[in-house]
């Protein structure tokens, strides 16, 4: 009985954690664009098959991540941005590259 609420609690602190690291960090970083790579993850789970899809931006000032689907979704974004240009990149979130989290890019001047 004692394990329910220890599972709960668990349960919030990883999806407080969760929301603190994709929408905290707020920045505006000033880069120049190095190489935009397509990444797709194909997920399998008892016969349900899913795909992940967004781009990962690699740029003077580190790495960013351009979703296109989901809540931080801007794919019209990906159209506007060339290799070898510099823009302003407003984005959220924080980067722990070891576990693929990398700031999410919401607007590009």
């Amino acid at each position: 009985m004692k394990k329910i609420p220890f599972m709960i609690a668990i349960a919030i602190v990883i999806s407080i954690l969760a929301a603190i690291t994709t929408f905290s960090n707020r920045t505006e970083v000033i880069a120049t664009v190095n190489r935009i790579e397509k990444i797709e993850n194909v997920n399998t789970r008892e016969g349900y098959v899913s795909t992940e899809v967004y781009y990962l931006l690699f740029t003077s000032k580190g790495t960013m991540r351009l979703s296109i689907h989901g809540f931080l979704a801007h794919p019209e974004l990906l159209g506007r941005i060339k290799i070898d240009s510099t823009y302003t990149f407003r984005t959220m979130g924080v980067e722990i590259p070891f576990v693929e989290f990398y700031p999410n890019v919401v607007s590009v001047k």
